[in-house]
């Protein structure tokens, strides 16, 4: 007998692998994406947070009126420290840095509003 492999039975093994890689890959890809908008939203949530903590702190500068509408950008939080992380450059390649959050006050309390730059 005959050790090995035939060439039908390689090219079986190769066109089975195939189909289950043709299967996976859309599950792969739909993963990596949710897995990205959730990273955005985290730092989005992360962002705002800084925000608010920001104006707690300057709470001079955001006066208790009706028609406040500030802006204040992310570049501006990451300088003062309030946000620290790392994935945040300090260069302008990060696209999240042109980004803003507008703070307005409704009577009552303050809210925060994330602006992306396009």
């Amino acid at each position: 007998m005959k050790k090995g492999f035939t060439l039908i039975e390689m090219l079986g093994s190769i066109v089975i692998l195939a189909i289950v890689v043709a299967a996976a890959f859309p599950a792969v890809l739909n993963m990596i994406g949710s897995s990205q908008k959730k990273l955005d939203d985290s730092m989005k949530s992360y962002a705002i947070s800084a925000c608010a903590e920001y104006v707690n702190d300057n709470i001079n500068d955001f006066p208790k009126q009706d028609s406040l509408n500030k802006n204040v950008d992310i570049f501006t939080l990451k300088q003062k420290g309030y946000i620290s992380d790392t994935k945040i450059n300090d260069n302008k390649n990060s696209e999240m840095l042109d980004d803003n959050i507008t703070v307005k006050y409704n009577g009552q309390k303050y809210t925060y509003e994330y602006n992306e730059e396009s």
